[in-house]
């Protein structure tokens, strides 16, 4: 889970961080990434339809809808589940690859780069 600040948002911050991610993910042969991100379709002051923009621009797209499956600041939300693929998803995969074998071969600069 990646969460910006209020007052860190909309700096480039959160595309910094999710680049980061899906570059390491990559490296570790992950190819599905899911977003479970709290649905802006309740009138709620703490949830917005940022989250859901924002995994938009990032080429993430909408599969569905858990209702009333999270519960924070006292109350029940919607939670919608968003998906990207990182690459082609072939009959013979390899093995995901741990951070710590990738970590033998790279710097954590060269991982998220």
């Amino acid at each position: 889970s990646i969460y910006v600040d209020e007052n860190s948002r909309g700096k480039g911050l959160g595309l910094q961080l999710y680049k980061a991610l899906e570059n390491l993910l990559k490296k570790q042969g992950i190819l599905n990434v899911n977003a479970c991100i709290t649905d802006p379709s309740k009138e709620s002051k703490y949830v917005t339809k940022g989250s859901i923009l924002f995994h938009e621009k990032l080429g993430y797209k909408y599969v569905g809808t858990f209702h009333n499956s999270g519960y924070k600041f006292n109350e029940w939300f919607d939670m919608s589940w968003m998906e990207k693929s990182l690459g082609e998803h072939n009959l013979n995969p390899g093995k995901v690859i741990e951070i710590s074998k990738l970590l033998e071969k790279f710097t954590f600069e060269e991982l998220i780069s």
